[in-house]
């Protein structure tokens, strides 16, 4: 067995399938590392944002919907994080009293303030990360190295790996592509990769990205549709300030009205069961206290126009 198969093998036990979305692969081959990212889920509202650098930090741009939550992304410095939601339950993920906590969101802190995948991985030995509870968050860089950061056994597991590496959804299909392919390493491959490992259903591939972390490029797919390509210039996007963009302004193909009608809906549903008990009496307080209100301008109305009636 070569060290590259040896690589996948490792990572596929390591790494089980046992997963809801997303799927993530990397590749570092003659000096080209190229990463690849299915974002599987069910909000259909998704964009861009790109941060411009400071004297402190890296300019950056991230991937996500519209609660702007990061999902993933590159600095300019060639960093890269996305994550692999692997335990929809949950692990028994517990805060550190010796680590700090970050009240937003961690990974886009990391990209901010990391120039190597070394000083992003120091991180979490600062921080305490709740979202490890469910998901492996994947991190790269220019030197062809990819880590896995997964919470195992009560406390913080690094699985670092350089040539093909692979996790998430589809990925025993993904080393069978793999093995069948002929050629370099390249775009394309990794877009056939990609390809492969798509999801429809109830996490449906919303976007793919394929990063060129040396060239600090962006290729983008949107809608598990590989045929329409965006390509993504992270240093022009910088010169041009922050902003956003929506990813659905940048295809010509969109995705169909009932895919779309069915994410919006179950959106919107998990979005009202996602507010807790708390937040429902307070939200019921406030509609009964809108309601009285009409109530008593009606009635003061109403007994006005009876005074002077009178």
């Amino acid at each position: 067995m070569n060290l590259k198969l040896f690589i996948i093998y490792l990572l596929v036990v390591v790494l089980p399938y046992r997963l809801t979305s997303c799927t993530i692969l990397s590749y570092y081959d003659e000096g080209k590392v190229l990463v690849g990212n299915n974002e599987d889920w069910y909000i259909p509202y998704t964009k861009y944002w790109v941060t411009s650098g400071t004297d402190d930090q890296y300019g950056r741009i991230v991937f996500s919907y519209a609660t702007r939550w990061g999902q993933g992304g590159m600095n300019e410095k060639g960093v890269f994080f996305d994550w692999i939601q692997t335990n929809e339950d949950g692990y028994d993920w517990k805060a550190s009293a010796d680590k700090k906590d970050y009240k937003s969101n961690l990974s886009e802190f990391i990209l901010a303030n990391s120039a190597s995948l070394d000083e992003a991985l120091n991180y979490y030995e600062l921080y305490n990360e709740p979202r490890l509870r469910t998901s492996t968050a994947v991190l790269a860089d220019t030197t062809g190295q990819t880590a896995f950061v997964s919470w195992k056994d009560g406390s913080i597991e690094i699985a670092k790996c350089k040539g093909f590496c692979v996790s998430g959804y589809g990925g025993e299909a993904v080393v069978a592509k793999h093995n069948k392919l002929k050629g370099s390493i390249d775009k394309d491959r990794v877009r056939q990769l990609l390809d492969t490992a798509h999801q429809k259903g109830d996490y449906p591939t919303l976007y793919s990205n394929i990063y060129d972390l040396k060239k600090k490029v962006v290729y983008l797919y949107n809608f598990h549709n590989f045929d329409e390509e965006v390509e993504i210039d992270l240093m022009e996007e910088l010169r041009k300030g922050s902003h956003s963009v929506e990813l659905s302004t940048l295809f010509e193909k969109q995705i169909d009205e009932e895919s779309f009608s069915k994410l919006r809906q179950r959106y919107m549903v998990e979005e009202v069961q996602s507010i807790p008990i708390k937040g429902w009496s307070v939200l019921g307080g406030g509609i009964l206290a809108a309601f009285l209100s009409v109530v008593l301008v009606f009635r003061w109305f109403g007994r006005s126009t009876f005074i002077n009636g009178a």
